[in-house]
């Protein structure tokens, strides 16, 4: 009975991801998403608590790229389970972020620049003096984005 309640509680923390909590829960809603789909997610996050990137703007960018994993994994049927990976770093003043993931196809939107998450993602890369750029190859998607993360945004 102790084991028991001993799972059940563990099962109720949350992980942390990095030193934000508001990512934190954001990347744990997410989390459970891709439990619930047979998604692997691979988390590896440098994110400190001093950025001077908005919390609010690196969820907005972390759902949007992760939703976008989650629906180009969803339509993969392989014996193999798909897994998104995601990385940041803090290098040279800037916050570098990156996201894999497997792809049956480009994202729609992606090659022409037009879809609503693209505009999402460029506009707060230039909001913070950064780049966005987005690469779809051999059924591997890429997402790549950096940020000023230290100074004035």
């Amino acid at each position: 009975m102790i084991a028991a309640l001993t799972g059940e509680i563990a099962g109720t923390k949350e992980r942390s991801y990095c030193h934000i909590p508001v990512v934190n829960a954001i990347l744990a809603e997410k989390a459970q998403v891709c439990a619930a789909a047979g998604i692997g997610l691979a988390v590896d996050l440098d994110l400190p608590p001093s950025l001077s990137v908005e919390q609010m703007h690196l969820c907005s960018i972390l759902g949007n790229m992760l939703d976008n994993a989650i629906s180009s994994c969803e339509k993969i049927r392989h014996a193999d389970t798909p897994t998104i990976n995601i990385k940041s770093m803090v290098d040279g003043g800037y916050l570098f972020i990156k996201m894999v993931n497997p792809s049956a196809e480009p994202p729609k939107g992606a090659a022409t620049g037009r879809g609503y998450g693209f505009r999402i993602l460029t506009d707060l890369a230039a909001r913070y003096g950064g780049d966005y750029k987005a690469e779809y190859l051999d059924g591997i998607y890429t997402v790549m984005l950096s940020l000023r993360a230290v100074g004035e945004a």
